[in-house]
């Protein structure tokens, strides 16, 4: 499976005026789902939720109009509900719209190392 956004502003873009000078040209960027990105990752504590963890690993897509994560909701955390069968942590790929900054490392399968 593979994502592709469009982030990273080109420097040949057009210039424009008004408001629809603050969006930014784009190329397109591709990740190529790699099961072993979330597994290696750290642990985060989910900021709304007290108690409750998730490892995440950035998919290299991380511009100003954009983030796009790959997370492991993991299971027992208090607060959060859902049938899984099994006892996997919920997976999931997260698009951020618009990008919120959050710390989380780029994956190994992105920076070559995995």
């Amino acid at each position: 499976m593979a994502i592709t956004i469009t982030p990273n502003a080109r420097r040949d873009a057009p210039e424009v005026s008004g408001a629809s000078g603050a969006i930014p040209y784009s190329k397109f960027r591709r990740y190529t789902v790699n099961d072993r990105d979330p597994h290696d990752a750290p642990v985060f504590p989910v900021p709304f939720i007290e108690g409750s963890r998730f490892k995440a690993s950035n998919t290299g897509i991380d511009e100003p109009a954009v983030q796009v994560n790959f997370e492991d909701w993991l299971p027992n955390t208090p607060d959060i509900v859902w049938k899984v069968l099994g006892d996997q942590p919920f997976r999931q790929l997260c698009i951020c719209l618009p990008n919120p900054g959050y710390p989380i490392p780029v994956a190994n399968s992105v920076r070559g190392g995995g």
